[in-house]
C-alpha cells in the first residue's frame, strides 16, 4: 500500500486456503494475481519481473518444503527475497 508505483506480480495457485489477508490484497490496483501458470509459461514471467518475492507464511507445510523457486528466480539472473 505505500508502493503504489510498483507493481506486484504473483504467478501460481492460491496456496492461502482463501486467506482474507491475500483476498485484501488482490484487491490493490497494482496488484496482480495470474493464478497458476504451465511450466512453459514461467520464462515470459521471469522476463518481466524485477525483483523475486517468496511469499510465505509460518506454517508447518511452508517449514518442510524445499524453495526450489528460489534458484529459478536465481537462475534468471534476478534478485530474490523470501518474507512472511
Amino acid at each position: 500500500r505505500t508502493k503504489k508505483e510498483w507493481t506486484f506480480l504473483f504467478v501460481g495457485p492460491d496456496g492461502t486456503n482463501g486467506d482474507e489477508d491475500f483476498k485484501a490484497l488482490l484487491e490493490e490496483d497494482n496488484v496482480i494475481w495470474t493464478g497458476p501458470a504451465a511450466p512453459s509459461e514461467v520464462p515470459a514471467y521471469m522476463n518481466v519481473v524485477d525483483i523475486g518475492i517468496m511469499p510465505y507464511k509460518p506454517s508447518p507445510y511452508n517449514n518442510a518444503v524445499f524453495p526450489l523457486k528460489l534458484f529459478e528466480f536465481l537462475a534468471a539472473g534476478k534478485p530474490v527475497a523470501g518474507m512472511n
